[in-house]
């Protein structure tokens, strides 16, 4: 085993990988293996080809002999004598971390598939992913009665999953069609099942958002000849009354009467911990209906990092009054700035009235108006398809 022939043996790819030198020890090497996983781990948003590199590497430089290969004569060297049949990354993966690839994960090409995946989806308020807290999840499921029992093959489909269907189109016409063994359910082999009980707690993390997922290894149904899946818990966040969340950040807004948002208030809000905030406008600062204030560090805590928060952003609605006593107009106007409509009477001038305008009203006449306008025209028509016959005459 010579490696390459002529020239350098390149050496440094898997290194590099991980971000450790040559002389890093096994601890490091370990470490930085966990620190990019963690990172670029499919499940948690990375990139899949990324970390298929990071846990080949890992998987070479963990080794002493596939590292000594490695260093001696490259990735050359590791494939001619390694002997391959490697740990999967999902599973290292759960090896490290845990539940990322369910209960026991996939065993050798010998041992059982994993079944498929169930998903349950939970509701839960706003205050919970801002809090943190549990919900009890009460499950049932099909497990294998006896754990140290063996699978059996099937004698309807001999263990191939599948049957063969004849179905008779018409004479001298046959259709043979395949589909999955009523018997099995597709596994090919049957095995001794029994209904389990179970209750499991699942933990709702700070700064969780909607459509976030609990999984837990191993606690969906199983079936005859494969190890279960995973239950997958999906979290459905309700609609608040009165905060709205957009990332990271929490909106609500807030009601001022005129008075309010000209001469200055506070108020309170109460905030999803159970906390009271005490927000104020300055006298004189105009709250109008496009303004907008923030309160930092108020909104959301971050996933995975609850310490940090995101922002409280207040939008208002000003809500006018209805009249103003003719004697307070004298007072209003020369408390307030800028220009002021007024027309002096001219005689060139036509004088007209504002009213009220009623939009329902409108437009019901509107609606009413238009129908006596279509039966004139009707009328004056001689009935639908009138003018064409006198065309025709």
């Amino acid at each position: 085993m010579g490696g390459r022939r002529g020239g350098a043996v390149d050496n440094n790819e898997y290194y590099e990988t991980l971000g450790v030198d040559k002389n890093a020890s096994s601890t490091e090497i370990k470490k930085a293996y966990r620190k990019a996983a963690m990172k670029h781990h499919p499940d948690k948003g990375g990139d899949e080809e990324v970390f298929k590199k990071i846990t080949t590497a890992y998987e070479v430089l963990s080794d002493e002999e596939k590292k000594e290969l490695y260093d001696r004569h490259g990735k050359d060297g590791v494939e001619r004598g390694g002997g391959g049949g490697g740990m999967g990354g999902s599973d290292l993966f759960s090896q490290f971390f845990g539940g990322g690839g369910g209960g026991g994960g996939r065993r050798g090409p010998s041992g059982p598939k994993k079944g498929d995946d169930t998903v349950h989806s939970i509701e839960v308020s706003l205050e919970d992913c801002y809090n943190g807290g549990v919900r009890k999840l009460a499950i049932k499921r099909q497990t294998q009665a006896d754990p140290n029992a063996k699978s059996t093959q099937c004698g309807q489909c001999n263990g191939r999953g599948v049957v063969m269907r004849m179905r008779q189109l018409g004479p001298g016409f046959i259709q043979q069609m395949q589909s999955v063994c009523p018997d099995c359910g597709g596994a090919g082999s049957r095995m001794k099942m029994k209904e389990e009980k179970k209750l499991l707690v699942v933990n709702i993390e700070k700064g969780m958002r909607h459509g976030e997922k609990v999984r837990f290894g191993g606690e969906a149904s199983q079936r005859a000849g494969f190890t279960a899946g995973d239950l997958v818990v999906v979290l459905r966040v309700k609609k608040h009354a009165t905060f709205k969340r957009k990332g990271a950040h929490l909106f609500i807004k807030q009601s001022l009467s005129l008075k309010d948002a000209l001469c200055g208030c506070s108020f309170a809000v109460k905030h999803l911990d159970g906390r009271t905030l005490h927000l104020s406008t300055k006298p004189g600062e105009v709250i109008g209906p496009t303004t907008t204030k923030v309160v930092e560090g108020e909104g959301m805590p971050l996933h995975e990092n609850p310490f940090l928060k995101g922002n409280l952003v207040l939008s208002f609605e000003v809500k006018f009054p209805d009249s103003i006593q003719p004697d307070k107009v004298a007072g209003l106007m020369a408390a307030m700035t800028g220009p002021h409509l007024q027309v002096d009477d001219d005689d060139e001038y036509e004088p007209c009235k504002l009213a009220s305008f009623n939009a329902a009203a409108a437009q019901a006449e509107y609606a009413q108006n238009r129908q006596a306008y279509d039966s004139d025209d009707e009328e004056e028509g001689g009935g639908r398809g009138g003018g064409v016959q006198c065309a025709q005459q």
